[in-house]
Formats: C-alpha cells, structure tokens, sequence
C-alpha cells in the first residue's frame, strides 16, 4: 500500500513537471512572439531609413535644378555681356 501511495506522488510529481513544462513551452514560444515582434520594429525602423533616402534623394535632384537654373542663370548672364559686346563693337564701327 505504501509503494503504491509513493507511486501515486511520484506520478504527481511527474504531472506538476509536465504542466511546468508545458508553461516553459508557452514561455518559449511567447518569447519567440516577442523576438518576431522585436524584428518588425526593426523592419519598421529600416523602413523609416528607406524614407529618409528617398527624402534625401529628392533634396538631391531639388539641388541639381537649383544648380542647373544657377547655370542658365551664369549662360543668360554671358548672353548680357554678349549683346553688350556687341553693342560696343557696334560703337567702335560708328
């Protein structure tokens, strides 16, 4: 009858192990959840960087415009002095 008792707490505590393994298990798991959540906010920051290099990119090519119409500014500014130049080859000739 004692072995049999003893038997029945064994099997007890065998049971109490198999609920605590099947809570480190969801433990686990929960923790694998949370790793995969961890890796979306850092997808997530990443992707906040891809805005900001499309940002960048488009302050960029803002840039090229800016120093492409300051070049067409300096070429106007030569055309001035060339109608000026030939204002005063006009003069010369007079």
């Amino acid at each position: 009858m004692l072995d049999f008792k003893d038997s029945l707490k064994e099997l007890e505590a065998l049971c109490d192990f198999i609920a605590l393994k099947d809570a480190l298990a969801e433990a686990e798991a929960l923790c694998e959840m949370l790793d995969f959540k961890d890796s979306l906010k850092e997808l997530e920051t990443l992707c906040d960087f891809t805005l900001l290099k499309d940002a960048l990119a488009e302050a960029e090519a803002l840039c090229e415009i800016l120093v492409l119409k300051d070049s067409l500014k300096e070429l106007e500014t030569l055309c001035d002095f060339t109608v000026l130049k030939d204002a005063l080859t006009e003069d010369d000739s007079l």
